[in-house]
Parts: C-alpha cells; sequence; structure tokens
C-alpha cells in the first residue's frame, strides 16, 4: 500500500479522475445535450423550464397543471386544468379561455358565460344537429347554407325545445332583420307578437284563429276565402264592395248598395234601421212575381191587404199638374181599361180608358 501511495503515476490519475467529475458536473449544472434517447424506469422531474423541439410521445396519460383558479402569472401558450369548473384553460397572452372540451359526465360541452360559438362564412361554418349531411343546404343550392340546421332522428323526437324560466316576461323567440327590426316575436304564452306574418304559402290553422291585439281586428290586403260556414256575432262592414261566389248574384257595392239578382227571403220580421225608418227602392219592387206589370215601381201578383187598428187611409199623391191628377187605372169585366178620378169640380169620374193616356193593363 505504501508503495502505491509513493508512486508518483498513482496521484496523476487521481488528479485526472477528480478534475474530470468537476468538469462533467460544472457541464450538467448549465446545460446538457443529448444525442440518444433516455430511458428510465422511475420518475423524471424536471424543475426548470423544459424546451422539446421534437415530437414528444407518452405511452400513459399527461396530467396538467391543477389548479382551483386561473394563474396570476402566466406566459402566453400556457394551459392549466381548472378543477372548479372541471375545463382546460389556455392563455392568450391577455385572459384564460376556456378550450373547448367534454367536461361532464354526459360528454356534454360547457363554455364560460362571456364565450360564444362563431362562424365567420356561412359557406363553411354551421351547425348541424340529427344529421351527418354537410354542407346543409335550405331549401336549395339558391338559397344558401342554413347556419344551424336541427333534424328529427327518430319519428317521436322533437327537433327544437325552447324552454322559459320561471317568472319569464320577455318573449320566447325573436326575429330580427339586417336593420335591428323585429319581423316576428313569439311572446312567453305562445302568442304571435309581431305586426306582420308573410308566408309564401296557404297558412293553416287547426283549432281558432284569434287575434291578440288591442283592437282585435283581422285585416288582409289580399282575398280572404272561407269555404266552410261563417258565424259573425258583430257588426260587419263592407267598406270596398262585396260580392259573393259565383252565381250567387249577391253583390254590395262601394256605396253600401245592395244588389240581389234573385229572390229576397225573409223568414222572419225585416225591420229597417234607419233613423226614419224608411224602406227605399230605386227600381221595381215585386211582390209575388220577378217582373212587375208596365215596368211599375210596385208589383203585386195576388190580393193586396190594407188594414190597422185605427182609420186606415190610402193617399194617392202627385207633385206635377196633370190632366186627371192622380188616377187609379183598373180592368173591368170584359176586359175594357176603365180609369177613376176626381176632376177639377171635385166629382168622382168613371170612365173608359187609361191614366196614362192609352195603354192597357
Amino acid at each position: 500500500m505504501l508503495q502505491v501511495l509513493k508512486n508518483r503515476n498513482f496521484y496523476a490519475v487521481l488528479v485526472s479522475v477528480v478534475l474530470s467529475v468537476v468538469f462533467v458536473a460544472a457541464l450538467a449544472s448549465a446545460s446538457t445535450t443529448i444525442s440518444t434517447n433516455i430511458s428510465t424506469g422511475g420518475t423524471l422531474t424536471v424543475s426548470g423550464a423544459s424546451t422539446l423541439t421534437g415530437i414528444t410521445t407518452h405511452s400513459q396519460q399527461v396530467v396538467l397543471y391543477n389548479s382551483a383558479s386561473n394563474p396570476t402569472s402566466a406566459t402566453a401558450g400556457g394551459i392549466f386544468y381548472d378543477s372548479t369548473n372541471r375545463v382546460v384553460k389556455l392563455y392568450n397572452g391577455s385572459d384564460w379561455l376556456t378550450v373547448a372540451s367534454s367536461t361532464d359526465a354526459d360528454g356534454g360541452l360547457i363554455l364560460q358565460n362571456t364565450n360564444a360559438i362563431r362562424f365567420n362564412s356561412v359557406a363553411s361554418g354551421y351547425m348541424a344537429l340529427g344529421t351527418t349531411t354537410a354542407p346543409l343546404l335550405y331549401p336549395s343550392a339558391a338559397s344558401g347554407h342554413a347556419v344551424l340546421h336541427v333534424s328529427a332522428t327518430t319519428t317521436n323526437s322533437i327537433p327544437l325545445v325552447i324552454t322559459g324560466v320561471a317568472g319569464q316576461t320577455s318573449d320566447l323567440i325573436d326575429l330580427y332583420n339586417a336593420s335591428l327590426s323585429e319581423v316576428f316575436a313569439v311572446d312567453l304564452s305562445g302568442a304571435a307578437s309581431t305586426t306582420r306574418l308573410t308566408l309564401s304559402d296557404s297558412f293553416w290553422v287547426n283549432g281558432y284563429a284569434t287575434t291578440t291585439g288591442s283592437s282585435g281586428n283581422f285585416a288582409t290586403e289580399g282575398t280572404l276565402t272561407v269555404t266552410g260556414a261563417s258565424t259573425q256575432t258583430g257588426t260587419v262592414s263592407v267598406g270596398g264592395g262585396y260580392a259573393a261566389g259565383s252565381g250567387s248574384g249577391i253583390t254590395v257595392g262601394t256605396d253600401g248598395k245592395l244588389q240581389i239578382n234573385s229572390d229576397l227571403e225573409v223568414n222572419g220580421y225585416a225591420t229597417t234601421t234607419a233613423s226614419n225608418g224608411n224602406l227605399r227602392i230605386a227600381g221595381s219592387f215585386g211582390v209575388g212575381t220577378s217582373t212587375p206589370s208596365l215596368s211599375a215601381q210596385l208589383g203585386v201578383n195576388g190580393d193586396v191587404h190594407i188594414g190597422g187598428t185605427g182609420t186606415t187611409t190610402v193617399s194617392l199623391n202627385t207633385s206635377a199638374v196633370t190632366a186627371r191628377g192622380t188616377c187609379i187605372q183598373m180592368k173591368a169585366t170584359d176586359n175594357d181599361v176603365v180609369r177613376i178620378y176626381v176632376n177639377n169640380a171635385n166629382a168622382l169620374v168613371v170612365e173608359a180608358g187609361a191614366c196614362s193616356g192609352g195603354g192597357s193593363l
């Protein structure tokens, strides 16, 4: 042993080994470049920052840094697991944003209140539920793509359900145009609270159609066709003229005149409602006939009974000055025409001839 210690070569080797260890330690404390694979059966712990320029492959799960709140010190591109909201967040340099992922037991997608799903281009960005067809066109390619398309997946599935909250006061559905003017809305009771509903096809109502506005008016700029029976309990006002169906012969003019080209049948009392109670007929009026004789204004086919509870008066008057004044024309049993009138001496005259100067009944 003493001989070994006295050997100078031994000291030279010892010094070389010590210097090598110190040199390697110095290099390891600065930076280490490994050109081959590192394999370890234990835990690899890195306390400082690590930069990986190649592909990193993990055969087991990678656990992110866990925190119950957003880290106060962060670098753009940093990610961590938010254990409170159970989401993965990414730092963009100014804010922590939630990374879209399934975050609950059922695989649901949860976004924070200030986040949204946005499609900048309808031609390439869309959302489809219940269908694998893409892109979605409605109703044809000329109409463009649907930003959101909901399709039923089974015969008993409901494509879309909209539910309000307890005590809701706002509308359930609001539709606006590009000028942000409301064009259609459905209020909380399910009524259409809009001033206009435009349809390019037929509009069907299987139940009662009730207006809900304060006026209760129902207006149409086109033709209103009713094939079934209609019951009107209020006043019906026709301001623009009215024509019944083909062949009915009933017309109401714009001046309010009612024209009936066929028979007028009144099963009950016919009562005038004007303030003077007058019934005016501009043309001929026939009772029991559709062709009043001699184009008279009043033609009666049958007996005429005039009576009342008091004195019954038949008044004949004329505003024109004629040879006979008012006149009654009759037909005798031999078919001759006879007239009855009062002359200037107030005498009743019965003679042959017509009141109009000629003609026959």
